[in-house]
């Protein structure tokens, strides 16, 4: 795929620019103005809507969303992204018949190979992939992990460092075989009891309140899911990947609530967080906070209201924490979900 350098300044200069001059409907103008917010390469293009490439080039008389449309520079950039990252594939995996001689030669021959079972059985290993994340506090104690099984796309979330649940989670997703451990022999002198030791129990006051016996205190129970998190500008309902940077924006997420149960269908208290995360600061940034109440149902959205960003490249992540009425969401959370979205350029 043809591509080319900029001879600008090394240090500001992306690591990647394609010839965006390939796609119908953009010549060197369109280009320059689509470089001069960021727009560099052709998967940066084929990620964005209509929408925001005309706000990108509004400065050009006569490119509008209809065009863009109507030419498909959305679908040629998508197009020639995918060959792209064939033709670096291939590049990749074709050595030199030179430097593939001299590994050769610096390979010590192998002995015969005898135990052919073995070799048949590693040709059918397959790997289990799983990705967790942990939100850490400022002492750096673990707040919460979340766990995903990317061949399956299972996930869970936990509140803090759930050893046992998480082992759990592994074994049942990859549908790991535990083989059991054999008994060891004991002898009749390991057979012999021990002297039971009897231990006085503690003396506990008695509780009545007004005769009525103790109940347990209802809790949530079940999984949330954010399905979805979108980035909104005043009067729009369409997501954008690319904003100015003195433009406020709205985070939109998508909570799936049909996997949890509600005792008695009561309202539910909220908090979402909205981060910034970015090359430079991996760990993110809060960007945005709201609380209130909700009613159960199987999908809601929250709005949440962001700070203006300076220009960049971004990605946004979010965690939701629910939990029932008279009890503060982030103390001791009943629910809790996180989730990372695409990426926005801020120009």
């Amino acid at each position: 795929m043809a591509s080319k350098r900029s001879p600008t300044d090394k240090t500001a200069e992306p690591p990647r620019i394609d010839d965006l001059k390939l796609i119908n409907g953009i010549g060197p103008a369109v280009e320059k103005r689509l470089n001069g917010v960021g727009i560099f390469t052709f998967a940066q293009l084929a990620a964005l809507s209509p929408a925001d490439v005309a706000a990108a080039v509004a400065s050009l008389a006569g490119l509008s969303a209809e065009r863009i449309v109507k030419q498909d520079w959305i679908g040629q950039a998508r197009k020639l992204a995918a060959e792209s990252i064939v033709s670096e594939a291939q590049e990749e995996v074709e050595t030199p018949a030179a430097a593939i001689e001299d590994a050769l030669v610096a390979i010590p021959p192998a002995e015969p190979q005898k135990d052919t079972e073995t070799i048949a059985s590693k040709e059918r290993l397959h790997p289990a992939t799983f990705t967790v994340e942990l939100l850490l506090d400022e002492h750096n104690k673990v707040y919460s992990t979340h766990v995903l099984h990317v061949q399956s796309r299972r996930e869970h979330s936990w509140t803090g460092w759930p050893k046992s649940e998480l082992v759990d989670f592994l074994v049942q997703s990859a549908g790991v075989n535990v083989m059991s451990v054999e008994p060891v022999p004991v002898t009749a002198e390991e057979l012999e009891p021990a002297p039971e030791v009897v231990e006085e129990p503690e003396h506990l006051p008695e509780v009545v309140v007004e005769g009525t016996p103790l109940t347990a205190k209802p809790a949530l129970a079940g999984t949330l899911h954010l399905r979805d998190i979108n980035v909104l500008t005043a009067g729009s309902s369409e997501p954008r990947r690319l904003l100015p940077h003195d433009e406020p924006f709205d985070v939109r997420l998508t909570l799936d609530l049909s996997e949890i149960t509600v005792p008695g269908n009561t309202p539910l208290n909220y908090t979402a967080s909205i981060y910034r995360k970015s090359r430079s600061d991996p760990s993110g940034q809060i960007i945005g906070e709201t609380e209130g109440t909700i009613n159960p149902a199987d999908n809601v959205t929250i709005d949440v209201e962001g700070n203006l960003l300076p220009g960049g490249s971004y990605r946004l992540a979010a965690t939701v924490i629910l939990a029932l009425p008279g009890t503060k969401p982030g103390s001791k959370p009943d629910i809790m979900a996180v989730i990372e979205g695409g990426r926005i350029r801020v120009y």
